[in-house]
């Protein structure tokens, strides 16, 4: 991943395969979906046995989690510094996780970082565009 800075058009740059990686989970939680409709259906002129109403619960799980990768993650790779909020840092097992809170209600999930030079460079990449962390 690769983040840069334009000091002239105030935006950021991210560089990295998030777009496509949403989009093959996207695909696979429709098949699920798809999945789970034809199971439904069959069941229900057949009658309901325990794995149906697995499906059901697996159907709902992927319309969840759909709606929060539709309305509620981003995947623009390049963004305006005053669209962005904060920068989000969370820790969890040891590791830094990083997010950008965009005005618009989404977030932009940043990769995790395999060393602390890489997190250096975009905490002062943040201090440099005046985003405030949080």
């Amino acid at each position: 991943m690769q983040i840069d800075y334009n000091n002239q058009t105030q935006t950021i740059k991210i560089k990295d395969d998030l777009k496509f990686q949403y989009q093959i989970i996207k695909a696979m939680l429709f098949l699920l979906i798809a999945n789970a409709i034809i199971f439904i259906f069959t069941a229900s002129k057949t009658g309901f046995g325990t794995l149906d109403y697995v499906w059901i619960v697996l159907g709902l799980i992927s319309v969840v989690v759909l709606y929060q990768l539709y309305f509620k993650k981003s995947t623009a790779q390049e963004i305006a510094i005053k669209d962005i909020k904060q920068l989000k840092i969370r820790t969890i097992r040891g590791k830094s996780h990083y997010a950008l809170d965009l005005l618009n209600g989404k977030v932009r999930n940043l990769a995790v970082f395999s060393n602390d030079k890489d997190e250096k460079k975009l905490l002062q990449l943040c201090n440099k565009a005046g985003i405030k962390k949080g």
